[in-house]
């Protein structure tokens, strides 16, 4: 009689407690794609879109890109973001803090905080990066770093010019370590102004300046029109103020260093581009 007794309460507590459970819901298949819209060149920041690839809401809380190229794992701060199935997120904005220079790693991931109605988690993604901008931007800035230790150079002022007449932009070069040299070899134009030669705006201007780490402190001027007088040009301009200037260091290394303008410097470009243009 005990062992009917045992075998009808084991039955029942496996009723109870034996039944299957429901499985748990895989990972979201999320995927990323990196890139660079125009207007965050000079802000030194790059952009990631997350995709929800699963059939469930997803919201997408953290992002992060984990690149030997970059210390600290850079992350977007942003506000959490709900994907729906097959929605991509809009852009999570990501600053990148200074280059680690020397070889480069061999890829970066981006590792992506979600969660939904029922669990949460972390996926790690390889991004896709179709211009290959992130192998692109860590040159650019490893570059322009050799050449800032050599000495500086930075769009400084804005001067002179109006209807017809040029005006200069003034480079600042900063005093350097005392130790190499690199050439200024030219400058060229942008979307929104055109180095002068002289007889009009050019695409590239020869300047061949030699820096060296030991000269003092000095200036250059480079006189600019606009590349063409167009009102929508202006109104719309994202990097048309981002001077680049191609410089060849004493080793023989070649590359473009940009020069950003500050808001007051951005702003005379513009009232200049008005008034030549007679906007």
């Amino acid at each position: 009689m005990r062992w009917r007794l045992a075998v009808i309460l084991a039955l029942a507590l496996c009723l109870t407690g034996c039944a299957p459970t429901a499985p748990a819901e895989p990972a979201p298949a999320l995927t990323a794609d990196l890139y660079q819209p125009r207007s965050d060149i000079a802000k030194g920041r790059i952009a990631v879109s997350v995709t929800n690839g699963s059939e469930r809401t997803v919201t997408i809380t953290g992002v992060r890109l984990v690149s030997a190229d970059y210390p600290g794992d850079p992350a977007w701060d942003g506000r959490p973001v709900d994907l729906e199935p097959g929605k991509g997120s809009p852009d999570l904005r990501i600053a990148l803090p200074d280059a680690v220079c020397g070889e480069q790693a061999a890829s970066a991931v981006v590792e992506v905080d979600w969660r939904d109605a029922a669990s949460s988690g972390t996926e790690t993604i390889t991004p896709g990066d179709r211009f290959s901008f992130l192998p692109a931007a860590h040159a650019t800035a490893c570059f322009t770093a050799a050449v800032d230790d050599v000495a500086t150079i930075a769009s400084a002022d804005f001067e002179g010019g109006g209807p017809g007449t040029p005006a200069d932009l003034v480079v600042a070069i900063g005093a350097g370590s005392g130790d190499g040299s690199f050439t200024i070899d030219s400058v060229e134009g942008t979307t929104l102004l055109a180095p002068w030669d002289g007889a009009g705006g050019a695409p590239t201007v020869t300047i061949s300046r030699v820096v060296r780490g030991t000269d003092a402190a000095s200036e250059l001027r480079v006189p600019f029109v606009p590349n063409r007088c167009d009102a929508h040009a202006l109104a719309e301009d994202k990097v048309g103020t981002l001077i680049p200037f191609a410089v060849t260091t004493a080793d023989g290394q070649t590359g473009t260093v940009r020069l950003t303008a500050s808001d007051d410097l951005r702003r005379k470009m513009y009232d200049f581009y008005a008034a030549y243009c007679g906007l």
